[in-house]
C-alpha cells in the first residue's frame, strides 16, 4: 500500500494500524512518503486488541493475531505536541 502527499493536521494519531483479536490478519509491505503531519501526539500506534463498542456482529476469534510488517516511512514532515502536565 502506498500513503503519499498527504497533509495530516490537527490529528492526534495520524497513522493508526489496528485490528480486533478476532479479526487477526495484517497489515505489511505499507510505504508512507512525504507527508507532512501537524500538531500530532503520536504519528504511529499499533494496536492489536482495538474493540468497538457499536459491532454489529460477533464472530469466533481469529487464531492467531493481526501481524504488522515492512512498514517505511520517508521523508515525514512536521512537529509532534506534547500535552502539558497536569
Amino acid at each position: 500500500m502506498l500513503v503519499e502527499d498527504n497533509v495530516l493536521n490537527h490529528s492526534d494519531m495520524p497513522f493508526r494500524f489496528k485490528s480486533a483479536p478476532v479479526n487477526g490478519g495484517g497489515i505489511y509491505d505499507v510505504l508512507i512518503r512525504d507527508c507532512a503531519v501537524g500538531d500530532a501526539q503520536k504519528v504511529f500506534t499499533f494496536n492489536t486488541t482495538y474493540s468497538d463498542a457499536n459491532q454489529a456482529m460477533t464472530v469466533e476469534p481469529a487464531d492467531k493475531p493481526a501481524e504488522f510488517y515492512n512498514i517505511d516511512a520517508f521523508r515525514r514532515h512536521g512537529r509532534i505536541s506534547v500535552p502539558a502536565a497536569t
